[in-house]
């Protein structure tokens, strides 16, 4: 079956609603396929590449999600001694909440 993609129809994770179960599931889903099907790997990559230990940097993640990649770029960071800020922007407020709860210890991440 082939997804036709409407403007008109958002998917349901990018409709305003509360936070509930259904919701933080979905966004579960995402991170579990960020992780496994390359999205980690792939910011691995230039992070190896683009940013030198002892060094500062400040980033912007736009469409954050649940902030799971920030959180994994403020892990690997940590633990190559770079220093940085991350700027997670997310447009609806049930979402930005579920990432704020998730990046609690992540104090690099506003």
């Amino acid at each position: 079956m082939r997804r036709v993609y409407d403007e008109a129809k958002p998917e349901l994770i990018d409709l305003k609603q509360p936070v509930n179960h259904e919701l933080e599931a979905s966004l579960e889903s995402l991170r579990v396929l960020n992780k496994y099907f390359g999205s980690y790997s792939l910011v691995r990559h230039f992070m190896r590449r683009w940013l030198e230990r002892g060094r500062t940097y400040r980033l912007l993640d736009l469409a954050t999600g649940s902030g799971d990649i920030p959180r994994m770029i403020v892990t690997w960071a940590r633990r190559h001694g770079v220093s940085l800020r991350i700027d997670a922007v997310e447009l609806q407020p049930a979402t930005l909440e579920i990432a704020r709860r998730a990046s609690a210890g992540y104090p690099e991440i506003n």
